[in-house]
């Protein structure tokens, strides 16, 4: 019995340290009766076969290391011989059913039955038929808890108890996204949500809930019903262990809180070979490279992709950034000329004629109105710079006379559409700043999910 078994899908491996000290690995399939029946893929009833399936297959790996473990020389027993002269090649399946029907029947009556009858005891003193079923579960856990103590006291079960601390510790070391290695499983917790010593706890608390909701008279009906309730109340249980594997809220870590701490008495600290056991079992059925070389890829695409649409919004906030600062100079300048202090506005202004403002742009739809350059209204409204720099070259000498001071109520207006087309771009400034802002906050916060899901598994 050294050895470890990983089951992935419907693959599973059996790593078994043999006598001579190497490593012997057994891969196989497991078809599940869920696959030919799609009703045991739904919730509740894919529980009540996980139960009995895991009691199999846990059954047939069992009897795989303690066949690697016997002396090759050493010859069978009568039993096996017995049941080879009468089952032939099955006779290995028979004795694998009639083990798994013994360990049932002895389940129930042990941890079923027995605690029925003890409870009855009580029935005298106790008059309230909830208070004797709460009591038959506490005398159910504690028939548990002494079971598990007596076997742990055998050198075997000692030793399967510190291959299922090694097989823990290796999960949790691939949950967590380290390499596998004995260094990196030795420091990882023996303890995990999904272990069968939480499942067997979590039935026996669902019981008492089942059996309080459902009372009969009859002592013999409720045998019965205790006997028939056994399939439902591992299907809700299992549920919960589901639940309880994916889940981190504070309820769910309150209720599997119990199956840690006896976890405490089903698992042992491993050497480092039974850590070398777990390791190669694991690597037959699942590659941990890939699973890890994942785990890092998918925050660094997302980045990536962040990173991606960053430049994209953060060039024109820049831009535009720039141009309201170039702007805002203009503007100033322009202010200076034609607001001074020692200097009154009604002073006549000149403005240059259309065959020098040809040099100064480019525009071809540009209009001449009494031999004046005045620019159309599509063209007003032309970006902030390019409205400012016009305005400020139309200008060469404020002392000057005006030609007409209807080109004056103009020059009024275009500083007027300048300084409101300043505001907009300020605005449009400050709104890309606020979406680059809301970009950095959903990086924070995918970052702090990623490090709550590394620490959840």
């Amino acid at each position: 019995m050294e050895g470890v078994m990983m089951k992935n899908g419907d693959t599973y491996a059996v790593a078994v340290r043999c006598p001579d000290q190497k490593i012997k690995v057994k891969t196989s399939t497991f078809a599940s009766f869920g696959d030919k029946v799609r009703l045991f893929k739904l919730p509740f009833f894919r529980g009540m076969l996980a139960f009995i399936e895991s009691m199999e297959l846990g059954t047939r790996t069992l009897d795989y290391s303690a066949s690697l473990a016997e002396d090759e020389d050493q010859k069978p027993d009568h039993m096996e011989q017995a049941m080879k002269k009468v089952f032939g090649a099955r006779a290995e399946k028979v004795m694998t059913g009639l083990t798994l029907v013994l360990s049932l029947l002895a389940a129930v009556v042990i941890f079923m039955m027995l605690p029925y009858f003890l409870s009855n005891l009580l029935a005298g003193v106790v008059k309230s038929s909830r208070m004797l079923i709460l009591i038959e579960g506490l005398i159910r856990i504690a028939i548990f808890i002494l079971y598990v103590l007596l076997i742990s006291l055998m050198k075997e079960i000692h030793r399967i108890f510190m291959y299922h601390g090694a097989e823990h510790k290796t999960i949790n070391c691939v949950e967590h996204g380290l390499p596998l290695t004995v260094e990196n499983v030795r420091k990882q917790t023996k303890r995990h949500k999904r272990c069968g010593t939480s499942f067997m706890l979590i039935v026996m608390f669902v019981s008492v809930l089942f059996f309080m909701l459902i009372q009969v008279k009859s002592p013999w009906l409720r045998i019965l019903y205790r006997i028939l309730l056994l399939p439902v109340i591992s299907g809700v249980s299992y549920e919960f262990i589901r639940l309880a594997g994916r889940s981190d809220s504070a309820i769910v870590n309150v209720l599997s809180q119990p199956g840690l701490w006896l976890q405490a008495l089903t698992t042992r600290e491993p050497d480092d070979d039974m850590i070398e056991v777990a390791i190669a079992s694991v690597e037959a059925v699942f590659d941990w490279r890939a699973f890890e070389a994942g785990m890092t890829a998918e925050p660094a695409r997302h980045h990536a992709q962040k990173t991606e649409r960053r430049p994209q919004q953060e060039a024109p906030a820049s831009a535009r950034k720039t141009e309201g600062r170039r702007a805002e100079t203009d503007r100033r300048e322009m202010d200076q000329d034609l607001w001074s202090d020692d200097e009154d506005f009604t002073e006549p202004v000149s403005v240059k004629p259309v065959q020098n403002a040809s040099r100064t742009t480019a525009k071809p739809a540009a209009q001449e109105v009494n031999g004046f350059d005045v620019k159309p209204a599509a063209e007003k409204a032309a970006p902030a710079q390019s409205v400012s720099r016009a305005a400020k070259s139309a200008v060469s000498g404020h002392k000057n006379e005006y030609q007409s001071e209807a080109l004056q109520e103009d020059l009024k207006e275009d500083l007027k559409e300048d300084l409101q087309q300043r505001d907009e771009s300020y605005e449009a400034a400050e709104d890309i700043e606020m979406e680059l802002d809301m970009e950095a906050d959903e990086d924070d916060e995918f970052l702090s999910m990623l490090d709550h899901y590394k620490g959840r598994k």
